[in-house]
Parts: C-alpha cells; sequence; structure tokens
C-alpha cells in the first residue's frame, strides 16, 4: 500500500468521524482506531500497516494527528457555479482530493467568471453554497480537511 492511499483513507476516515477503521488491500492491512479519554477532544489516531503477507509482524506504525480544517471563503460577491458549464460536471464534490491550486468552483460577477482555487492540498469535506445561488464576500463556501 502506498503512502499517497495511506494518507487518502486517513483522510476519509477523519471525514467520516470514524472510531475505527479497517481496510484490506492488495495484501496489506490498514487499520485506523481514534481512542477518545473523556477528558480529551482531539487525539492522535493510530496507523497501523502490516507486511505483505498479511501478518502483524514488525508493521508500521505512525501517530496522524487530526488534520486541520479550513473554510474556503468567496472572495468575491458573485453567482457560485459548481461546474464550468451547466453540461460539464462540477469541478469538485465532497470527499474529492484536490492539491494546491486546483479550480474549486467559478464566481460570477458582472459576467466574469472568477476560479476560485485551493490553497492548499486537502480533502473537499462539505461544499457550504447551493448551485447558482449569490455569495457574499467572506461566506464560507467550502470546507477542506
Amino acid at each position: 500500500m502506498t503512502q499517497e492511499q495511506v494518507t487518502f483513507y486517513g483522510d476519509l476516515f477523519e471525514h467520516l468521524s470514524l472510531s475505527e477503521l479497517k481496510i484490506e488491500e492488495e495484501g496489506s492491512m490498514l487499520y485506523f482506531k481514534k481512542e477518545l479519554p473523556p477528558s480529551v477532544i482531539h487525539t492522535p489516531q493510530e496507523v497501523i500497516t502490516s507486511a505483505d503477507n498479511g501478518g502483524m509482524s514488525n508493521g508500521l506504525t505512525n501517530s496522524v494527528n487530526k488534520r486541520k480544517q479550513d473554510e474556503i471563503k468567496a472572495p468575491l460577491l458573485g453567482i457560485f457555479h459548481r461546474a464550468p458549464s451547466p453540461e460539464e460536471p462540477p469541478f469538485v464534490k465532497e470527499g474529492d482530493r484536490v492539491k494546491k491550486g486546483d479550480v474549486l468552483c467559478v464566481i460570477e460577477a458582472m459576467k466574469m467568471m472568477n476560479e476560485i482555487t485551493a490553497a492548499r492540498d486537502g480533502v473537499i469535506a462539505s461544499i457550504c453554497v447551493e448551485e447558482n445561488t449569490i455569495v457574499e464576500y467572506g461566506q464560507t463556501i467550502f470546507e477542506l480537511v
């Protein structure tokens, strides 16, 4: 299992707010478990991967801190569009992995289309605005983890 796959599943684990997740793929096993002591709200999660033979001997153990959630806010007043045109699919959906610079949406202002891009790599946790609605400056349009 690649580091990219481990990161993807870790993001998914956080996005879905799971307490435990076990994935077996291509002879490897990935196990996430979040321990929540009563007095602690944010704790690291355990990541354990096994050797290719499926055994737990000398597995890789990493602590992955809870990912920071960022709000992506509208930089201007305008009409929110999830796709470049009505006939095309949306730029992103909830759960999509994005890279810094990827186009997330378009805000139309005075007949000009303004692309809104990701400021960092992450996963779209939620889309906070409906298609073709007016967004105001500073309004949260996406949540990124």
